[in-house]
Order: structure tokens, then C-alpha cells, then sequence
């Protein structure tokens, strides 16, 4: 079972390391998000997830509140941090 860390600790993560691969307890296995490069966020598919500013591409900033607020954890960090 996973650690599990709380919404801002998963932003932290998620912001301070590029290319962690990281999930929510709601998520199913497969399913993951990370920071790119860009400072956008993506799916597992490298479909755009979340890009801080447009409506449409609101990911992370629409699962607030509930169940959302802890429940995620660190799948995977990235070769390239290593």
C-alpha cells in the first residue's frame, strides 16, 4: 500500500521535481500525473492535464476539496533524478 501525502504535500512534490510520477487513491493503477518540462502538468499519455491558467485544461486546480485533499501518493520518481 502506498504512502499516501495530503494536497499539499503532493503539490510540493509535484512542483519542486520535474517528471515524478505521482497518483491519487481515486486514480486507477495505470494513471498518474506529472510536471513537465513547460511547468504544465500531464497524464500518464502525455495528454495536458492541468497548465495553471486555462479553463479547459484544469486537472489538478478542479479536484480540490472532499476526497481529493489527501489520497495521493509517489508512484514513481524519474531515471533523470536519479
Amino acid at each position: 500500500m502506498p504512502e499516501y501525502i495530503s494536497r499539499v504535500e503532493m503539490m510540493v512534490a509535484l512542483t519542486s521535481k520535474p517528471h515524478v510520477k505521482i497518483s491519487h487513491r481515486l486514480f486507477t493503477s495505470n494513471e498518474y500525473i506529472y510536471l513537465g518540462d513547460d511547468g504544465k502538468v500531464y497524464d500518464e499519455n502525455g495528454y495536458l492535464f492541468d497548465d495553471w491558467d486555462h479553463p479547459a485544461n484544469c486537472g489538478l486546480r478542479m479536484r480540490t476539496g472532499g476526497s481529493w485533499e489527501h489520497g495521493w501518493y509517489i508512484k514513481e520518481t524519474s531515471n533523470a533524478l536519479s
